[in-house]
């Protein structure tokens, strides 16, 4: 097995509030790669305005942005054409790069098949991107 392989991406939250004259300073941390939903809006409902996930360059952001960046990436198969056009490759290259069929690969570019995490993470890594710019 080849250390990308191995690799898991985790999640992060983190709640941090800080102490108030009647209530200590809670904080606390749950990484994992997959943190259930439920879990955070549980915690959300808890402490408003204190639970933050944190980025891709490690920067601690409020749970809710996270939210706004989503809404605003561009949808899988078109961030797919894109890196790979900005890399420079031919689908027929990328496709030799990560072992896939050049037509199966053709279908996910143009939004009529779906993009699993596993083929996300070998095109990222081949391309050298997050994989969550293909696959949330």
């Amino acid at each position: 097995m080849t250390p990308a392989k191995a690799l898991k991406i985790m999640r992060t939250i983190v709640v941090s509030k800080p102490a108030t004259a009647t209530e200590p300073t809670i904080l606390f941390s749950i990484v994992g790669p997959d943190i259930p939903e439920a879990l955070i809006a549980f915690l959300k409902a808890l402490y408003p305005e204190h639970v933050f996930t944190r980025d891709e360059h490690g920067a601690l952001i409020p749970v809710e942005d996270v939210y706004d960046i989503l809404s605003k990436r561009l949808p899988p198969n078109d961030a797919l054409r894109k890196e790979r056009i900005k890399a420079g490759l031919t689908q027929e290259q990328l496709t030799e790069m990560i072992g896939l069929c050049r037509p199966h690969y053709s279908r996910i570019e143009e939004g009529k098949c779906p993009i699993s995490r596993k083929l996300a993470q070998k095109v990222a890594d081949a391309l050298g991107v997050p994989y969550t710019k293909f696959f949330y």
